[in-house]
């Protein structure tokens, strides 16, 4: 019985860390599209995109900061 839960804990890691993955990949191409936003906004001198950019800037932190501390539950 040990053996199973063992077993049932480790898939559900697994489980957990694709998921945490899936998300930094999709936050990833988020990112480099929103990278580009910037570029187009300083170039156009469009403090709209610009302004967007330091809002998804704020939030893609606070992202990070929970997902890291989501592995660090895992690990412990």
């Amino acid at each position: 019985m040990v053996m199973s839960e063992i077993s049932s804990s480790r898939e559900v890691s697994f489980v957990i860390i694709l998921v945490l993955l899936v998300i930094l990949l999709l936050l990833t191409i988020l990112t480099l599209y929103m990278a580009v936003m910037l570029i187009r906004g300083s170039n156009n001198k469009n403090p709209r995109q610009i302004n967007i950019w330091i809002i998804y800037a704020k939030i893609l932190l606070v992202i990070y900061a929970e997902i890291e501390d989501s592995e660090k539950a895992l690990v412990a």
